[in-house]
């Protein structure tokens, strides 16, 4: 997958890394879909999403935390249903947007006043790139990718799911602040549909290269702390559900340093035999330019 290979080029870099995306569009007329099974093959790369929700300490016990709603960046890819070295998994906050200039009218760096993407509690990250972790660290990842609802013209829905067990890629859940926050994922699931999406056929994939107008779904799991912060280890239940508030969508033309990244989505896609005839319309190019940053 030519999405995959991108990816491999931004291993190991924490700094903001451009990439480019192309494959050949080939746009059909068909007199019905082809199919869209829900397989692991596929990708998602959205910063448009928001969430909310609770975090409960488990073990010591205490009181829910209350958070949101917070900006969220999600990047998939897959060639199979594990990721494995050459794919990817990111769930995370958003939190190098900024709309914060200083006197002389300069960016003041990225992040800077962004309270629902970077500071605070809840913000959130897993950030499993290839070669951006330990090999020893024993990971399990499960994703699929899938579009849906055909409407004559695009495919309008898109599903994804993540799971993770033992999640130690730079894991990271505030709570109850930023400081002392490190730890490990004992169990982290993304599971969403998205609507409003213009997916078309792209060679062996169904390919959605614009932002999503609604989302359904959750991110939920336990998380255990082991920062050298001891007051803030233990374990910590956090079930979040996903809206379309964002606030770096909201002020996309206020933002100043990194502009609102586009949105893209892909699934494989089979063909499936129907009657008449397929038209072969055109041929052409999809890019897509992602950036990516890790937190330290």
């Amino acid at each position: 997958m030519v999405f995959i290979s991108s990816v491999r080029q931004r291993l190991a870099r924490v700094k903001p890394t451009t990439v480019l995306f192309a494959s050949s569009l080939l746009a059909f007329s068909v007199s019905a879909p082809v199919s869209a099974s829900p397989i692991g093959a596929g990708w998602i790369s959205t910063d448009r999403l928001g969430y909310s929700g609770t975090i409960t300490p488990l073990e010591p016990e205490g009181p829910a935390l209350h958070i949101g709603p917070r900006d969220l960046s999600l990047t998939g890819a897959s060639n199979a249903a594990s990721v494995g070295r050459d794919d990817a998994a990111i769930v995370m906050g958003s939190w190098w947007y900024s709309t914060e200039v200083d006197a002389e009218g300069n960016p003041r760096g990225a992040g800077w006043g962004n309270t629902t993407g970077n500071t605070g509690a809840g913000f959130m990250q897993y950030y499993n790139l290839p070669d951006s972790f330990d090999t020893n660290i024993d990971e399990v990842v499960l994703s699929s990718y899938a579009f849906s609802n055909f409407d004559g013209t695009y495919w309008t829905e898109f599903s994804y799911k993540l799971e993770v067990l033992d999640g130690e890629a730079f894991a990271r859940l505030s709570s109850p602040s930023n400081t002392g926050d490190g730890g490990k994922f004992e169990s982290l699931t993304v599971e969403l549909t998205i609507s409003g999406l213009e997916g078309q056929v792209d060679g062996d994939w169904i390919v959605a290269n614009n932002h999503p107008t609604a989302v359904t779904g959750s991110i939920s799991g336990i998380f255990q702390n082991t920062s050298a912060t001891t007051e803030n280890n233990g374990f910590y239940e956090f079930d979040f559900s996903l809206s379309m508030t964002n606030w770096a969508w909201e002020n996309r033309d206020d933002l100043v340093g990194d502009e609102f990244r586009v949105s893209s989505f892909g699934a494989q896609a089979s063909a499936v035999p129907a009657p008449g005839s397929l038209a072969l319309l055109g041929l052409g190019l999809v890019g897509l330019t992602l950036i990516r940053r890790r937190k330290s």
